[in-house]
C-alpha cells in the first residue's frame, strides 16, 4: 500500500473516538508505559509507505525530518488493543523489552509516544526486508550464506538470553536484513523478560509452522 502526498499517521489506521471509552488508563500518559517522547511527535515523521500489516497494527516505512533519517514506525490502534488484554499486554512488553536492547543483530526502539487513539513505536529501518523473501527469491541459500545468517542469528539470541529476555517466536519473517545485508531480530510481542535459571513456561506461544515437535507434542 502507497499513500499519497500529505497523508497523516491518523488515516493509516483511523479510529473512532468515542471507542477508547474501555482501558483508557493502561496506557495514559503519566502510567510509563507509553509516554509521550520528549521533542518528538507525529509531525515529525514523513509517511513514504505501508510496509507490513501485523494483528496489532502497521509498520510504516517513514522519514524523520530532524534527523534525515528513514525509520518503522509501529503504529497500533488503542481501541484494537483494548478489544483484547493479551494484545495490549504483549505491545507494553514488547515496548519495555525493546527499550533496554541495544544489539547490532536486534532491531532497536528509539521512541514510543501515543495520540488519543493510536501507539506509536520508531524503530530502525530494515532496508533488505524479511530474509524469508530472500529464502523464496533464491529458493535456498548456499552453504557460506546460509553459515553467514545463522550465526547472526545465533548472536542475537544469546545476546537476548544474556538480557533475560525469551524470545518465543523466531522464524524467517521476524529476521530483518538492514542497509548492509546483517541479520536484525524484531518483533517481541511474544517474547518473555527478566528470565531466570530456574523460570518454566508452559505457555503454548509462537508460529504454526515453526513450532518444534516437542512444543506441537506438548512435551
Amino acid at each position: 500500500t502507497t499513500l499519497g502526498d500529505g497523508d497523516a499517521f491518523e488515516a493509516v489506521l483511523e479510529v473512532p473516538a468515542d471507542s477508547l471509552s474501555h482501558g483508557m488508563q493502561a496506557l495514559s500518559p503519566g502510567n510509563g508505559a507509553f509516554r509521550e517522547s520528549q521533542g518528538h511527535t507525529i509531525e515529525d515523521f514523513e509517511i513514504i509507505r505501508v510496509v507490513g500489516v501485523g494483528g496489532s497494527g502497521r509498520v510504516i516505512q517513514a522519514y524523520h525530518k530532524p534527523s534525515g533519517q528513514f525509520r518503522a514506525v509501529k503504529v497500533m490502534s488503542k481501541a484494537r488493543l483494548f478489544q483484547q488484554e493479551q494484545r495490549l499486554q504483549r505491545v507494553i512488553t514488547e515496548k519495555r523489552i525493546m527499550a533496554r536492547l541495544r544489539h547490532p543483530f536486534v532491531v532497536s526502539l528509539h521512541w514510543a509516544f501515543q495520540t488519543s487513539t493510536h501507539l506509536f513505536l520508531v524503530l530502525d529501518f530494515c532496508g533488505g526486508g524479511e530474509l524469508f523473501f530472500h529464502m523464496l527469491q533464491r529458493g535456498r541459500f548456499e552453504e557460506c550464506d546460509a553459515m553467514f545468517y545463522f550465526c547472526e542469528i545465533l548472536l542475537g539470541v544469546e545476546y537476548l538470553h544474556s538480557q533475560q529476555v525469551l524470545y518465543r517466536d523466531l522464524k524467517p519473517e521476524n529476521c530483518l536484513l538492514d542497509d548492509d545485508g546483517h541479520i536484525r531480530l524484531t518483533d517481541f510481542g511474544l517474547s518473555k523478560d527478566n528470565l531466570t535459571q530456574s523460570a518454566l513456561f508452559t505457555s503454548f506461544v509462537g508460529t504454526a509452522g515453526y513450532l518444534s515437535p516437542e512444543m506441537v507434542a506438548r512435551q
